[in-house]
């Protein structure tokens, strides 16, 4: 599934806030965990959080 980056950027800041955990954020959004940690580490390594291209 494809989420755009104002979703994903919503997230990630939920669970930035004191108290929310990983597994919280996850069930709050219906989200996997490794969904999630993914997302964070590419706004870490890339500094964006766009869609990756996919060629045809």
């Amino acid at each position: 599934m494809v989420y755009c980056v104002d979703y994903k950027k919503r997230v990630l800041e939920f669970w930035s806030k004191p108290g929310n955990t990983l597994r919280k954020t996850a069930e709050v959004f219906g989200l996997s965990t490794n969904t999630l940690s993914n997302w964070k580490r590419r706004l870490k390594e890339t500094g964006n959080l766009e869609n990756k291209k996919v060629e045809s």
